[in-house]
Formats: C-alpha cells, structure tokens, sequence
C-alpha cells in the first residue's frame, strides 16, 4: 500500500480541472519534479453518493485495516453475499479506488480520500 491521497471533487467546473492539469503539464516541461496528485471528479453530490455507497466506505475502510485480501475473504468478512461485494468491487476498480493485483487480491491503495464539494454560486437578483 501507498501514502498516496485521493482527491475527490464534487461539482468542481472542468475550467478548474483542465487549469491544473495545465499547470501540471508546463511544470513537466520545464523539468520540474511534480508531485503525484490523484482526483476523480463528481457532477454532484448524488452521483458521488450512489458510487461510494455506505457498504462501499466499509469495504474500503476494511482494505485499509487489513491489506490485500480475495473476494471471497473480504465478503465473508463484511457478512455479504460474494456476488454482491464483488460487484461493488468492480465499481470500484472502475473509479480507480481500488486496485486488484496479479494473484487477484484487492487493496486500497489510496492512505487518504479528500472531498472537496463546492456548492452552486448565487445567482444575482
């Protein structure tokens, strides 16, 4: 496992994205060493909620706690069904939460998530 963090946005304009992504893209061209910056990008805050479900945050604490480990030892370790914890652990190796290896073990590679939510500006009256 990694110390790496996980930053998660919700609602973040994609000006902002692509400016960091800029940003980092001309420190890399003049020869600077850039830090790894991990994100995934939400439209909303229910988007974000139906992809990091209650059951999901527990999956992943538990990778945390305890390493790599099967799918059939992670769902007979959370009390679910092996079917049900392998689906949710294809979504979240889709998002790049996760990670499986080349025996097939799952682990959270990420030592800390960040949520960041910014919220719809006023409109002007």
């Amino acid at each position: 496992m990694t110390d790496s963090i996980l930053h998660i946005h919700v609602a973040e304009p994609i000006a902002d994205t692509l400016a960091k992504a800029a940003e980092t893209m001309e420190a890399l061209e003049r020869g600077e060493t850039v830090t790894p910056y991990f994100s995934l990008g939400f439209a909303d805050m229910s988007r974000l909620l139906a992809t990091l479900t209650p059951q999901r945050w527990q999956l992943i604490r538990l990778l945390r706690e305890q390493g790599p480990l099967a799918i059939p030892e992670l769902a007979q370790r959370l009390g679910n069904e092996t079917l049900q914890t392998a689906q949710d652990i294809q979504t979240l190796l889709d998002w790049n939460l996760l990670h499986q290896d080349e025996d097939n073990r799952i682990s959270a590679p990420y030592s800390e998530l960040v949520v960041d939510v910014k919220f719809p500006s006023a409109k002007a009256a």
